[in-house]
């Protein structure tokens, strides 16, 4: 899609890195769209970031009559961290921990302008000579102002290995996501080794989200201690555990760097050799208070030691003798002042006669040099390449193409539609919006598939329930009339009929069974009878205010399908003979619904009441009537 430049800017005579990108090249509109947004974005975003550890954006513009766009960007002569890494020509753990305090205090400041990175990886990190490093490649940096659905909660941008989890689950990104990916790179700058590798997309988003780092050391023992709280904190899988700044990274990173540079180990290990020796030497005389300790002074403190105190150093001869003279100091250096020697040569030059030949000889030469310099500029420039008219009749064929796939797509003919989108991958293959669309119609048709081995497993079902159902097993039979109806509700046999009827004459062999074509001695009997609208909620029945029943509207699914159904409710209770007020009441929460409806009734010994309730699913309409 693009090419990066070497160039030169003409006016200043600045060397800049020219980022070109040609649309047109994409077949989809949207695709397009969404590469031009990306484009700009990231001049955007370097654009508003003026730091020494940024590569700098000196321009943006188009050139309409190629469709090329281009970014001008600071020109960085450096190499990426990512080839050092590869190569195994990482910096030292000082100068390692200097560059990316460098990056961290990028970052922080990018944060600071509201914008978020989002791929902070090796790749796009540059390193410098000097120990300095810049970050660059802003191309899906997530700006806070920018309301660009390339922003929004759930895509799925950046590189696997270096997303944080809260990015790996699609959820909203802040600086501490950039922090995550910065221990990333700080890990396998150590190890050479990514700290959640996997052979796949799944495996790596897996172990980011829920598995821990292998601790550094365990790689190789020669890495600093002091690394790993720092790489602890920045690969927190919860962000609030994290650095919360850049800056702060930064200021860990330049201590443990100062402790880690040469001169300072070797201070502190000669620091640490003394103390030894100290310890040894004091254990060794407290051991044995009664040995002479015998130790050879210099020279210049056995002498110090041997004079008397007071003496007179001149007039002890024997103290002179055997002792070394002191050095005399070293002579102060004479400068002599430069610019009486460089005036007398300048003039002496200058008095110099040189030959006509020679002096037009060398001009010669001048001339001749800068004319085969021009040449060999001539030569190198090379000429913008005319418009390919090849390529352009194939983009053309292949929008036709998948204009022709398009409309085949949006009439229901997914058989053509989905030849024509082969035909594209054929003369384009990984054509993205072609690849996604075949992969979307071949699930369509799987689905279809799977409905119809769907629609034949609820008629064989349907049958052995009917069987069941004649041969008087109502419980059976209902049980497979429900997975019918799950299965298949628009099945022509109307199998939620079957499941009322096979519920009421359960209920009267229930009744008939348990307790008697008619209630025991001294009681009357209420049945209570209703066809459930919904998966939801349920219905309580009271008798003067005391609660006889309370039954679910819904039961769980059986066979294939696990989810609540609605229920057919046909309940029994005795009560006894009286007047009484029989209130109904049902309560539906996914509704927000509860009404009641209450009846006077005066029930007889013997005597069974039937309560039928009827609830109407569209009008919400509640009814109760009581029938002998």
């Amino acid at each position: 899609m693009g090419i990066v430049y070497l160039a030169r800017d003409p006016i200043i005579g600045r060397l800049v890195a020219l980022k070109t990108i040609r649309f047109g090249m994409s077949a989809d509109a949207e695709e397009e769209r969404e590469f031009q947004e990306r484009f700009v974005r990231e001049a955007q975003a370097a654009g508003i970031l003026n730091h020494p550890a940024i590569v700098t954006v000196h321009d943006l513009g188009q050139d309409s009559a190629n469709q090329v766009s281009f970014i001008a960007m600071e020109y960085v002569e450096g190499t990426n961290l990512r080839e050092l890494i590869l190569r195994r020509e990482v910096p030292p753990w000082h100068e390692l921990a200097e560059l990316l305090a460098q990056v961290a205090e990028a970052l922080d400041f990018a944060h600071l302008k509201g914008i978020v990175h989002r791929d902070v990886k090796p790749a796009n990190i540059i390193v410098l000579t000097g120990v300095r490093s810049k970050i660059t490649d802003f191309g899906i940096a997530k700006i806070a102002s920018n309301s660009s659905n390339l922003t929004t909660t759930g895509q799925f941008l950046g590189t696997p290995n270096y997303m944080a989890p809260e990015q790996v689950k699609g959820q909203p990104v802040d600086g501490r996501t950039d922090l995550f990916s910065l221990g990333v790179v700080l890990y396998e700058s150590l190890t050479g080794k990514k700290p959640f590798a996997g052979d796949s997309l799944t495996s790596i988003s897996y172990k980011i989200v829920h598995e821990a780092f292998i601790a550094p050391r365990r790689v190789d023992s020669k890495i600093p201690q002091g690394f790993e709280p720092i790489l602890s904190k920045c690969l927190a899988k919860e962000p609030a555990l994290r650095y919360q700044r850049g800056r702060d990274i930064a200021v860990d990173l330049r201590k443990l760097a100062d402790s880690l540079r040469p001169d300072k180990q070797a201070a502190a290990a000669a620091a640490t050799s003394a103390r030894v020796a100290d310890h040894m030497a004091v254990t060794e005389i407290e051991g044995d208070l009664f040995r002479t300790v015998d130790a050879r002074l210099p020279d210049e403190l056995a002498e110090a030691v041997q004079a008397p105190i007071g003496s007179d150093a001149s007039s002890d001869e024997t103290s002179k003798k055997g002792r070394r003279p002191p050095l005399p100091p070293p002579p102060e250096p004479v400068r002599e002042p430069v610019w009486p020697k460089l005036r007398a040569t300048l003039l002496g030059f200058a008095r110099m006669r040189i030959p006509s030949v020679l002096m037009f000889g060398v001009a010669g030469s001048l001339l001749v040099s800068l004319a085969a310099i021009l040449l060999l500029l001539f030569l190198k420039i090379e000429s913008v390449p005319p418009r390919d008219v090849m390529l352009d009749q194939q983009l053309e064929a292949r929008r036709a193409r998948k204009a022709e796939a398009d409309s085949l797509y949006a009439r229901g003919d997914l058989v053509a539609a989905l030849a024509k989108y082969r035909e594209v991958l054929a003369t384009s293959p990984g054509s993205p919006w072609a690849v996604r669309r075949v992969r979307e119609i071949e699930r369509i048709q799987q689905l279809d598939a799977r409905q119809r081995q769907v629609v034949e497993l609820a008629q064989r079902r349907f049958d052995v329930a009917k069987s069941a159902f004649d041969q008087g097993q109502y419980e059976r039979a209902r049980e497979l009339f429900e997975e019918v109806f799950r299965l298949d509700p628009s099945n022509p046999n109307d199998p939620g009929r079957y499941v009322r009827l096979s519920g009421e004459r359960l209920m009267i062999q229930q009744i008939a069974r348990v307790k008697g074509p008619v209630p025991p001695e001294g009681k009357a009997g209420f049945l209570l009878r209703l066809n459930s609208p919904t998966n939801d909620g349920y219905v309580v029945v009271l008798v003067d205010g005391k609660q006889i029943l309370r039954e679910n509207l819904f039961e769980a699914g059986t066979g294939m399908a696990q989810s609540k159904v609605p229920r057919n409710v046909a309940s029994y209770r005795n009560v006894d003979p009286a007047t009484s007020k029989l209130v109904v009441e049902i309560v539906i929460p996914s509704w927000k619904f509860r009404e009641s409806r209450s009846l006077d009734v005066t029930t007889v010994a013997g005597t069974v009441y039937r309560v039928g309730v009827t609830l109407d699913r569209n009008t919400r309409k509640l009814d109760a009537s009581i029938t002998e």
